[in-house]
């Protein structure tokens, strides 16, 4: 059932009723978001006035995603930000396979 829906149930002109259930995903979906909501604001109380805004994307297994950017309009990157997020993944990838190498070998 749609978060926004208010329809509980209904009632034919028979007298059947069908109630409508909240399914699995929309509940999952809650969550994610209340999380998704606790994070950043965890995010924005660390950086106080220096944050300069955040990307959030998200996609399904089917290739669809969806994206939500928060950017200062004066942030330097704002033109930029496509290569910005990707440098920053490049970054963060190279720099845990840097780990998982090291741990490997020195057996950790």
């Amino acid at each position: 059932m749609d978060a926004h829906c208010r329809i509980g149930k209904i009632t034919f002109r028979s007298g059947a009723e069908m109630r409508l259930l909240p399914n699995a995903r929309e509940r999952t979906t809650a969550l994610v978001f209340s999380d998704l909501d606790r994070t950043l604001g965890h995010v924005r109380r660390i950086y106080a006035g220096d944050l300069g805004g955040f990307i959030l994307i998200s996609w399904k297994h089917d290739g669809a995603f969806n994206s939500f950017v928060n950017v200062q309009t004066d942030y330097p990157t704002r033109n930029t930000l496509p290569e910005y997020v990707a440098e920053v993944m490049r970054r963060d990838n190279a720099t845990q396979d840097a780990e998982d190498l090291l741990k490997h070998r020195l057996g950790l």
